[in-house]
């Protein structure tokens, strides 16, 4: 049975930030990938990584082998959270509006 990759968002006020991955067996960083400024939520779709950048007012998709950055999507005002529903990539957008917004990526 293959196993579970587990996913750490490493984050820092006023800079990019890393992302780190290890697997249920192993505890050792396997990669460290830069992203946009201030992420703040980060999801997989069991194919990539989805991670909110809110400074950046982005999302950003990550291929885990390597960290390459397969896309970039500009979604909005302070991006806060990402949640993969089996189908669709959802963020979400608390500072949009008055009560805020869900988008789908995907």
């Amino acid at each position: 049975m293959k196993s579970p990759i587990i996913l750490a968002l490493f984050m820092s006020l006023f800079s990019s930030a890393v992302l780190a991955q290890t697997t249920a067996n192993n505890s050792a960083v396997q990669g460290t990938f830069k992203v946009g400024e201030f992420p703040v939520g980060m999801a997989s779709d069991g194919t990539n990584i989805w991670v909110a950048n809110a400074a950046s007012n982005n999302v950003m998709k990550l291929r885990p082998s390597d960290g390459a950055v397969l896309g970039t999507f500009a979604v909005g005002t302070k991006p806060a959270f990402v949640a993969f529903d089996g189908a669709n990539i959802w963020v979400a957008l608390p500072k949009q509006a008055e009560s805020g917004v869900i988008v789908s990526l995907a």
